[in-house]
């Protein structure tokens, strides 16, 4: 049985920066020395997804989603236990689409809620 890996990256509040994703393996013998996790950061699990061009795909990423051309959305990556979710900004529309609805041949990483916020309120 061919099983998803599961990783997560470290995000910090205060410096508003992303790191290199981890696994739980590497948690645990990092951690001898001392916690690789402060308390202001989040810890954003891997998806099991990747975008059109092979980027892997974590929550708090926001991506653009190109179903139609002229009319990209704009979109957050979310977990709501126990699945992935792609969360608009726009009250207007539906709120949140489920993963598996969606083709990742059509969604591309631009950023993250971290690091780039302003993607999510300028289009």
């Amino acid at each position: 049985m061919n099983q998803r890996e599961i990783k997560f990256r470290n995000c910090s509040h205060i410096d508003k920066k992303c790191y290199e994703p981890f696994t739980i393996k590497d948690m645990f013998l990092h951690a001898k020395g001392g916690s690789i996790i402060a308390e202001d950061n989040e810890l954003c699990q891997f998806t099991g997804l990747k975008d059109k061009n092979g980027k892997k795909m974590f929550e708090g990423d926001i991506v653009r989603y190109n179903f139609d051309l002229d009319n990209p959305e704009i979109m957050e990556v979310i977990f709501n236990p126990p699945k992935f979710e792609f969360k608009r900004p726009k009250p207007n529309k539906e709120k949140v689409i489920f993963v598996s609805m969606f083709g990742n041949g059509l969604m591309e990483v631009i950023g993250n809620i971290y690091e780039n916020p302003e993607l999510l309120t300028n289009k």
